[in-house]
Formats: structure tokens, sequence, C-alpha cells
């Protein structure tokens, strides 16, 4: 892994850009408001229809 890091042979490597382009779409779909919070599970039907979340991590471990 350490060779992987000293050099950037990442399955991603330029992270930055990448991340730039996952925070547009991020961005886009955070304004779609359409459908229903799922009530077939419980817990679920009480969270704020508001919240809106993205978690990436790449099997290189970049994040």
């Amino acid at each position: 892994m350490l060779l992987r890091i000293m050099t950037n042979d990442f399955c991603i490597p330029d992270f930055e850009s990448f991340a730039s382009e996952i925070q547009t779409v991020f961005n886009l779909c955070k304004e779609n408001t359409s459908g229903q919070v799922a009530s077939y599970i419980p817990e679920l039907k009480e969270v704020n229809p508001n919240y809106w979340g993205l978690s990436l991590c790449t099997v290189d471990g970049q994040r």
C-alpha cells in the first residue's frame, strides 16, 4: 500500500477531480424531492425527508 501511495497508483489517480464531480452530482440529486419516505421499516418512516447524505470510499481507501 505504501508503494501505491508513493507512486500515486490508485484506482482513481485524480481523486480531487473525481470528488468534485461527485459533489456536482450530489448537489443536483438533492434537489429531487419526489417520492416518499420508506414506511415498510418503522425506523425509516420517522426519518426527516429533508435529510440527504452520501458516503464514498474506493477500494484503495480513498475518501
